[in-house]
């Protein structure tokens, strides 16, 4: 048998729930189950069931009600009743130890003590939550006994608040503060006193970056304290204060893995074309291949550190033994090359993690922003399988440890100039110096590239072209290359002009490491084309980790063809090597050379050109990604100079989403590397390029990142224009993010610019996103005037209908809040297809969902549901987790309506779950007050009651979002029990309603109102809330509510005659 007592109390026998009689009788059992397996004492048992007024016959009575609940228990379990003892003096109830879930509870606290002791937090977690769940609402709530509400309950609640403050502790440990935030918000609310969760909440917003948030917290609790209690926080909420003020580094903790990634991906197979001929290495591939395979013996993954100088060969054996290893990782092998020795800046962790995040199948819009929380993720979509990194060209071990992987069954391989000497210290790393190759294996190099009949031809002339090289293997191939071409026509005749220019003196590498590539490298450079040489000049200028013929055809102002032609050329020559299909990078050596002749050759008037040519191509090629991801939006403002210059042309959608995500990170760079050396003017015009593609990734955090650094780039150019538009990309971001206020400061700055600088036309943005912004926070006539702006800036047309558009949904919006149904449809089916075109837009699918939205609101589900699924379909289809998680939680309400309570809970909690990983706290909020109803709806009060006070407190933190608070308002009053807290939440929601507008929530507040003062027996008011329910339905043609309030003034009338 199964005995609740964690909640309302129930008893479960084999076939069914016992039924406990009257509440005499269920005190008297609930008396013994908080007592389990111990004697109760008759005296005990009448005090708990009677208190002070025992009847005449007590104990007979007593007998009685023992008799009636062992049949209960007879009746659902055989031989149950036997479960009750009687003993001479009083009582036993005998449970086995699964049989109580006070004890079950118990356990599981226990263990998860003890793993937190021993640091296993995630065990900690998972112990204390399944504890946890164990509870369904206060305990023995509905047990009428004075003794046990006053005695056992309080002791029940402390031991529960106690284990959830530990559970809470465990998940700050693991990093999952963000998530923490809105539960710890409504246990603040809940249990204001209770200092432990007022600081667990200091410390998540602290660890979320929320530092003046966490001191508003104290400083609420302080000023509580000392009104209610006349004392000052408690000395540990004191120390945690001091410490957030002080910024102290022990508060920084672990960060939150994300989320899991997606599983249709195939795994990354990102090494480049193996070395064709490698020559003179086998002993110490055989070594490195043995140390990396040797991981499943062992409980550290295999780290093995390839050391040595530029151009001995690092990088061409790293990738010659990745390739034969790749049958030992079948789930992958993934590579970059962190540039630790370019002349660019290296590549950060951060935007390795999210690369490599991103290949092993974690959606974009997931990626965290916190390189901590990145590793953690990575980490953690690495376990348990077999995966080869490669991490090339390192230049520290700072650079390196948040890519390593933790769990076995992965390895490590790490070229680096750098011994990384402290990687072996603390990370086991093993360390393989390569060398110089020696002269026989220098010669089977040179005759594995010109055949062994040149060799042959000329042995002491080849002696001497490898000393000249010195024996360096990328010398070595660069001069083989040139031999092969027939530049010089013998050997001889190369050792020659090598020795010409009196450049002997400057081979020896152990003095001068670069002397002997730059020998080989001036004989390979001076047999090119003057347009071979040029172009390869001009590679140098590129800022990221890799070009396309595009890109060079663009510094070298010619077309792509001939680009392609000039990259084959510097391929033949060994000075540029293809990175992937259509792509091509520089050896960090070749770039640094290229980068000399063209300091030496070319005037800086050229490179100039060359790099606004470049730039010109960046921003170009991305806004004709922007224009099919987003077709209908305005292109960006284009620099006042634009050089004509080619770039690829997506032939759809799917093709520009894939250029930009293989893009981005040159795109990225090319941003960062103008906003640090210039022209500046580049930069924010490229960042507003790239920001509708990120927008609608989504890439939230990283739209930001890039935004920040063209606001930056304005501003300190002290251009005005420049800065409005990054304000209005920034106010954009904000506003997708739920940061409101953040939004509206950076819009109205933006605006107030715009003005100044007298240009309506761009004026339209501000407005529009102004609109949408103070829409969310329910000023809803303030945002119609904004969306009444932007339609009459628009009216020329100049805008390509985007922000017209734009404006036109916010409105019907707007008309939806403001119970103005009727022309909110009018709107959306004038401008939404009836059929979903295959390659419907971004905005199409918004006005769609909106449309969704209206025909629930209309109570019209059938057309709900078409338009609704059709709009999920397509967020699925552009894999837009934003969109997706807001279509799950408006599905889930239409099933509810429906009577499909177990489809609406899954679309309601999959929605939450994907609103919390992309980070948007509307959708958050609307999903958690989804939850909420479905609890009310099946009689689980508490648990409602949780859900809408999370809600409540999310939205009031955004600025409000007001559509979330009141729903979550309404929600708790149809939680509440109690008539006056259910007439608080009501009166609260209908203020709110009346302040703002927002006549779409009127006739349910209104009801739920009516059903409140009907139940407190006034039903004088209830009748006029069911009336103006009626009337506020039948205005904004909700038939449904009409009818629920025609119903409730029907029993209300039929009340009052029964009562008459």
């Amino acid at each position: 048998m199964e005995f609740r007592i964690l909640g309302p109390f129930e008893v479960h026998g084999a076939t069914g729930r016992a039924r406990l009689g009257g509440a005499k009788q269920t005190a008297l059992l609930a008396t013994l189950a908080v007592r389990a397996n111990r004697l109760t004492t008759v005296d005990h048992v009448v005090e708990s069931t009677w208190a002070d007024s025992p009847p005449v016959g007590v104990t007979a009575a007593v007998h009685t009600y023992v008799s009636r609940l062992r049949r209960a228990f007879d009746a659902v379990e055989d031989d149950g009743g036997a479960r009750i003892v009687t003993r001479p003096t009083g009582y036993l109830l005998r449970l086995a130890p699964d049989e109580l879930d006070l004890d079950v509870f118990r356990r599981h606290v226990a263990r998860g003590r003890e793993a937190a002791a021993a640091g296993r937090s995630g065990e900690a977690s998972a112990e204390l939550t399944a504890g946890l769940r164990l509870w369904r609402g206060p305990a023995l709530v509905d047990v009428l006994s004075e003794l046990i509400q006053r005695t056992e309950v309080p002791r029940l609640t402390e031991e529960m608040l106690g284990a959830l403050g530990r559970r809470i502790d465990a998940d700050l440990a693991l990093g999952r503060h963000v998530d923490l935030i809105g539960e710890l918000r409504a246990l603040t609310v809940e249990h204001p006193l209770r200092e432990q969760f007022s600081g667990q909440l200091m410390l998540a917003l602290y660890r979320d970056g929320r530092q003046a948030e966490a001191l508003d917290v104290y400083r609420e609790v302080r000023d509580r304290r000392v009104d209610q209690l006349g004392i000052d926080p408690g000395p540990e909420l004191r120390r945690l204060h001091q410490a957030i003020l002080s910024e102290d580094p022990e508060l920084a903790g672990p960060r939150r893995p994300a989320a899991v990634a997606r599983p249709s991906m195939p795994p990354p197979m990102q090494l480049p074309a193996d070395l064709v001929g490698l020559v003179g290495r086998a002993g110490i591939a055989d070594a490195v291949a043995g140390e990396l395979s040797s991981g499943a013996d062992r409980n550290a993954i295999p780290i093995a550190v390839l050391s040595g100088l530029p151009g001995v060969g690092k990088t061409a054996l790293a990738t010659h033994v990745a390739h034969r290893l790749r049958k030992d990782f079948p789930d992958g092998q993934l590579h970059v090359n962190l540039r630790g020795y370019a002349q660019a800046e290296p590549v950060t962790p951060t935007r390795v993690l999210a690369r490599f995040l991103r290949s092993l199948g974690l959606s974009p819009d997931l990626v965290p922003l916190d390189v901590d929380e990145q590793a953690a993720a990575y980490r953690s979509l690495l376990a348990d399988k077999q995966v080869l990194v490669v991490l090339d060209n390192a230049n520290a071990a700072e650079q390196v440890r948040p890519l390593l992987p933790a769990a076995p069954g992965c390895a490590v391989l790490i070229t680096s100039r750098d011994p990384l000497a402290g990687l072996a210290v603390r990370e086991g790393a093993v360390r393989f110096d390569l060398d110089v190759l020696p002269a026989r294996d220098a010669v089977a190099l040179i005759a594995s590239v010109v055949g062994v009949t040149v060799v042959d031809s000329d042995p002491e002339a080849v002696a001497e072209l490898v000393d000249l090289c010195g024996h360096l293997p990328l010398a070595l191939r660069i001069a083989a290359a040139n031999l092969s071409a027939r530049t010089p026509a013998t050997v001889r005749d190369y050792v020659d002009l090598l020795r010409d220019g009196n450049r002997m003196a400057a081979l020896a590498v152990a003095n001068d490491e670069q002397t002997g590539v730059r020998a080989a490298f001036d004989l390979s450079y001076e047999s090119l084309s003057p347009s071979a040489a040029r172009l390869f000049r001009m590679t140098a200028l590129v800022p990221g980790l890799d070009f396309t013929a595009y890109t060079a055809a663009a510094l070298a102002d010619t077309t792509p063809d001939e680009a392609g032609r000039l990259l084959d050329t510097l391929v033949t020559a060994g000075l540029v090597q293809e990175a992937g299909p259509a792509h091509f990078q520089l050896h960090d050596l070749v770039r640094y050379y290229a980068a000399q002749r063209g300091r030496v050759e070319d005037a800086a008037t050229t490179r100039d050109a060359a790099v606004d040519r470049l730039y010109a191509h960046y921003f170009r090629a991305a806004c004709a990604a922007s224009a099919l991801i987003e077709p209908i939006r305005r292109p960006p403002e284009p620099p006042a100079r634009l050089p004509d210059v080619p770039f690829p042309e997506p032939a759809d959608r799917a093709a520009a989403t894939a250029w930009f995500e293989q893009e981005y990170p040159n795109l990225h760079a090319a941003v960062d590397h103008a906003a640090e050396h210039g022209p500046r003017h580049h930069t924010w015009h490229l960042a507003d390029a790239m920001s509708s593609p990120l927008a609608l990734a989504p890439r939230f955090g990283e739209w930001v990142t890039v935004t920040r650094t063209g606001l930056r780039a304005a501003r300190y150019e002290g251009d005005l224009s420049g800065e409005a538009i990054m304000l209005v990309s920034l106010g954009h971001a904000y506003s997708s993010t739920g940061r409101m206020g953040d939004a509206i400061d950076a819009l109205e700055q933006a605006l107030a610019l715009y003005q100044r600088l007298d240009r309506p036309v761009y004026q339209q943005p501000c407005h529009h996103t102004l609109g949408m912004s103070f829409l969310w926070t329910g000023r809803l006539l303030k945002a119609c005037e904004h969306f009444d702006r932007t339609i009459e800036l628009t009216a020329n047309g100049d805008d390509g209908g985007y922000y017209r558009a734009g404006a036109q949904h916010g409105l019907g919006i707007a008309y939806r809040y403001l119970g103005r149904l009727p022309e909110a449809l009018d709107l959306l089916t004038a401008a939404v297809p009836v059929e979903p075109p295959p390659d419907e837009s971004y905005v199409q699918t918004a006005w769609r969902f909106t449309l969704g939205l209206t025909y629930r609101d209309l109570d019209r589900y059938a057309e709900a549901t078409t338009q609704l699924t059709a709009a999920l379909a397509a967020y699925e289809r552009i894999g837009n987790a934003f969109g997706t998680s807001r279509c799950l939680v408006a599905l889930s309400g239409v099933r509810l309506a429906c009577g499909d309570a177990a489809e609406a809970a899954d679309a309601a909690r999959r929605g939450l779950e994907l609103s919390r990983q992309v980070k948007h706290r509307r959708t958050e909020v609307d999903a958690l007050n989804a939850l909420g109803l479905l609890s009310t709806a099946r009689g689980a009060l508490d648990e409602a009651t949780a859900h809408h006070r999370q809600a409540r407190t999310i939205a009031g933190a955004m600025g409000p979002y007001l559509y979330g608070v009141i729903e979550a308002e309404i929600g708790l009053a149809d939680a509440a029990t109690d008539p006056a807290t259910a007439r608080g939440h009501v009166h609260t929601a209908l203020k709110s309603i009346q302040d703002s507008g927002f006549l779409l929530h009127e006739p349910g507040a209104r009801l739920t109102a009516a059903r409140v003062e009907l139940a407190a027996g006034d039903r004088l008011t209830a009748v006029e809330h069911a009336e103006r329910a009626l009337t506020v339905a039948l205005d904004t043609g909700r038939p449904l509510r009409a009818d629920r309030a025609r119903a409730l003034l029907a029993d209300t009338a039929g009340d009052r005659t029964a009562g008459t």
